[in-house]
């Protein structure tokens, strides 16, 4: 049986994660998710394809020419 409640379950690590880091000083963060991936290759791939997405769109490449 799978974890029904994957909100409060992310939203828990999510605010675990941020007390534990601003303890550090980390204050200005940002979470990627990436769910599913235990169910198969085929969603793992669709994941990771999100997950990249997401993160492509969080940090653009940005080339210079030299």
């Amino acid at each position: 049986m799978r974890f029904l409640d994957f909100r409060f379950h992310k939203n828990l690590e999510v605010v675990a994660m941020t007390v534990i880091l601003a303890q550090i000083g980390l204050k200005d963060l940002h979470f990627f998710s990436v769910q599913g991936t235990g169910l198969g290759p085929e969603i793992l791939e669709k994941s990771r394809l999100r997950a990249d997405e997401a993160l492509q769109a969080y940090f653009p490449l940005r080339t210079q020419s030299i």
